[in-house]
């Protein structure tokens, strides 16, 4: 937010009017600005997910004048702009809503960015809280059958955790040591990341563990290819240990037990009861994903959640340092300060709440510990690791492992922990007239589906190297996949766009298929997933 009338663009709503400061102030001020030794901004709170109610408290505690009167009544509308839309659900009132939101936005300069096609961007410029009161409950027994059948699968996620740390961790050791030092204040610390292309606060840790990443895929991609040709493969025990049996690292527990996504695929509730039922893995993701803001704003029970984490860290102390991905929406917002109060540090120059545990970056320390981890730490208390958090699973998400041209199902018992997918590409369509309605593209998808043994129904996107060329890979809107029927012509037409734009597309089963959802409700069938915790007993 800026002052009104003459004040330029950078200028803060706090600088008082001209006429009210002595001489050469405003301009002693502005050099200061220009040099970036004041900030010159309204800060937005770090890790909030109601941060906007926050500067419109602070605008509201502006003394009067020019500024307050102008930003004042804009906050206040827009927090109204909020309140009205949580109280209609008719769609036509919604988007006038919306409109009026972003006109106002749009005035004073904020703006989004044509074309941006980042994931989880924010688009819309109110977000929705939602929350459904379905009565659903779910026996532990059936629960626990997941983590016993496929267990050997969450070993190796977890020893894959341990793996990418340690190369996370030395990697971090050679900024240190290019620097001479064995320990250096976390600003100069993060300085000197930065020097060497590896912004921490950016995608540099990410980065070092998709690196780490490569190597794991590499290695079990070479473990599959003898069942390459198979449907569905049931994964041994020695499968899933190649980790901990071939490699050497530092093994730690920590942070490295997954919350999982699961879905239950079966035709009916009373078959599910006579056991004709099939469990499926959808995604693994660091316990951390338990706190994003809308699974943490709708939770009943925040003290069991709170528990579970503490088992899932061992206790383990960790900080936050400004990483980006941490609250760059509302609904991802990390909420590990309500969750582990004891157990989180702020130790960002970001603006942080009154209540949490906060040093000041300046006085935190970067060392390397006997194990070769590189920690923070202040007044010799030690406040958490860089590369055994949260943060590394980025580097190793999606955790799946695809071969060209067909990869089986992959399955731990009667759990399935990864879908059947395809590779395909351009030239495989061949030539012919697709433009219009086209007999010939109908023609040559089934042909090809015959040759390949696609079912039905399938998730498409372009494939890792496809985006990798694209300079998309991990941020762009087409790594999620899209739903294709491929017996409906639309879909088809989708399809073939797709495949001329990407070059290469990775084909996915539809695993529940719709014969397998067994949720129905009066006006069809319903598929969902159960965000769940995995912890130590």
């Amino acid at each position: 937010f800026v002052a009104a009338g003459g004040a330029s663009s950078r200028e803060p709503a706090l600088i008082p009017p001209a006429e009210d400061a002595p001489a050469g102030e405003l301009d002693l001020i502005r050099g200061l600005i220009d040099k970036k030794i004041l900030i010159a901004a309204l800060e937005v709170p770090a890790l909030e997910p109601f941060a906007f109610q926050i500067l419109r408290d602070d605008i509201a505690a502006w003394r009067e004048g020019a500024a307050r009167q102008r930003w004042l009544p804009l906050a206040d509308s827009l927090v109204k702009s909020a309140g009205d839309f949580s109280e209609t659900t008719e769609p036509n009132q919604r988007q006038q809503i919306f409109s009026a939101a972003r006109r106002q936005l749009s005035q004073v300069g904020a703006e989004r960015k044509p074309g941006q096609r980042s994931l989880y961007a924010a688009v819309n410029p109110i977000a929705e809280e939602c929350f459904r009161d379905c009565r659903f409950e779910i026996s532990e027994p059936l629960l626990d059958e997941v983590v016993t059948e496929a267990e050997p699968w969450i070993d190796f996620w977890r020893d894959n955790y341990a793996f990418v740390g340690s190369r996370v961790a030395a990697g971090l050791r050679m900024v240190l040591e290019k620097v001479g030092k064995s320990a250096l204040p976390l600003p100069a610390f993060l300085r000197a990341c930065e020097t060497a292309k590896l912004p921490l606060t950016g995608p540099g840790l990410v980065g070092l563990a998709v690196m780490a990443f490569q190597e794991i895929k590499a290695a079990f991609r070479e473990r599959l290819k003898p069942h390459a040709h198979l449907a569905e493969y049931e994964l041994t025990a020695a499968d899933c240990h190649f980790v901990r049996e071939n490699f050497s690292y530092q093994k730690f527990d920590e942070f490295t037990f997954p919350s999982g996504d699961l879905q239950l695929a079966a035709s009916s509730q009373d078959a599910i009861l006579r056991g004709e039922y099939r469990w499926i893995v959808s995604e693994l993701h660091p316990a951390a994903a338990t706190l994003h803001h809308c699974m943490y704003w709708s939770c009943p029970d925040h003290a069991a959640v709170s528990r579970a984490l503490q088992l899932s860290t061992s206790g383990k102390p960790f900080f936050h340092f400004g990483f980006f991905a941490a609250d760059f929406t509302a609904h991802t917002t990390v909420r590990i300060f309500d969750a582990l109060p004891q157990q989180a540090v702020f130790a960002s120059p970001q603006r942080g709440n009154p209540r949490w545990h906060s040093v000041l970056p300046a006085q935190t320390e970067v060392f390397i510990e006997q194990d070769g981890d590189v920690a923070l730490r202040a007044n010799r208390q030690y406040l958490g690791s860089f590369a055994r958090n949260w943060i590394i699973p980025l580097g190793f998400h999606p955790f799946q492992f695809g071969l060209a041209p067909h990869t089986p199902r992959l399955r731990c018992g009667r759990v399935i922990v990864q879908r059947r997918s395809w590779s395909v590409s351009s030239e495989e369509v061949g030539g012919g007239n697709f433009a219009g309605l086209s007999r010939e593209l109908v023609l040559a998808i089934e042909r090809l589906r015959a040759a390949k043994d696609w079912p039905r129904f399938v998730y498409i996107r372009p494939t890792e190297q496809a985006l990798r060329r694209s300079g998309a890979e991990g941020r762009d809107k087409d790594t999620k996949p899209v739903f294709i029927d491929l017996e409906s012509y639309l879909s088809l037409e989708i399809f073939h766009r797709w495949l001329s734009k990407a070059g290469e597309l990775e084909i996915t089963e539809m695993l529940p298929a719709p014969d397998e959802l067994w949720w129905h409700e009066a006006d069809g069938r319903r598929t969902f997933e159960l965000r769940t915790l995995m912890v130590p007993r």
